[in-house]
């Protein structure tokens, strides 16, 4: 219910606004969570009968619910298997290394441009956001955090052309980023912390209206979520008895 209070716009989880939710807007929230969360793995069969009596719908607004989803990049329909959640391939990371870069400093030179007082408030939030995530050390909470500060820059950019884009990339980057949030011990600590450090950075230097100063801490901090999933994304080396296979001649 947290991530569906942030996602939905409401306060807390006693809000009166959650009270008011239809059972479809409830579905669509959850199935989101587990998605991003990874609770429901890439590629994942989402079986229409039980997930109806899960939430208490139909299947016509489950039906819906679903191409709603396949509409946003969540999951993949198709006539042979259904509804699965949608998988992370190869030519997907490529595309979407071409994309996150730019997108991302876009984002940041448009809020910047556009930053007044109630961008602070929003900004500030979705840092104190992050800060709690910090301190329970979760991996997938962190990730949420960090999903909703991107959704939050794009929302002071203020242009609704970017939104639909920033939305798709971010379920890969939230998904393949816990890996990044999940490392242990000191090493995770400290690239935990400047993650946090560098948002921070990004927040002033927006605040500030230092358009180009935010463009560079948005690349700046882009770039170690980049590296960690590049280097993840290797295939693991063929093995013989005797240990790696360094000459395949």
């Amino acid at each position: 219910m947290k991530w569906l209070s942030v996602y939905l716009g409401t306060q807390t989880k006693e809000s009166p606004m959650v009270d008011t939710l239809s059972k479809k807007d409830i579905a669509f929230a959850s199935l989101q969570e587990r998605i991003l969360k990874l609770e429901l793995a890439p590629g994942t069969t989402l079986e229409e009968g039980p997930l109806c009596a899960e939430f208490g719908l139909s299947r016509t607004p489950m039906r819906e619910l679903l191409q709603k989803l396949s509409g946003l990049g969540y999951i993949t329909l198709s006539a042979g298997r259904g509804a699965t959640v949608a998988d992370i391939n190869l030519q997907k990371i490529r595309q979407f290394f071409q994309a996150a870069p730019l997108l991302h400093a876009l984002i940041a030179r448009l809020a910047a441009d556009a930053a007044d007082s109630n961008a602070e408030q929003a900004l500030r939030i979705a840092q104190a956001n992050m800060n709690r995530a910090r301190v329970s050390r979760n991996a997938a909470s962190l990730a949420l955090a960090d999903h909703q500060f991107h959704v939050t820059l794009c929302q002071i950019a203020d242009n609704p052309f970017l939104g639909p884009s920033l939305e798709r990339l971010l379920i890969e980057q939230t998904r393949m980023s816990q890996g990044f949030y999940g490392i242990k011990g000191s090493l995770g600590t400290a690239q935990i912390d400047k993650s946090l450090a560098e948002h921070e950075a990004l927040v002033d230097a927006i605040l500030r209206k230092d358009a180009g100063l935010a463009v560079a801490i948005a690349i700046a901090h882009w770039e170690p979520v980049r590296d960690f999933i590049e280097q993840n994304m290797q295939p693991a080396p063929l093995m013989d008895e005797g240990g790696l296979l360094d000459d395949l001649s």
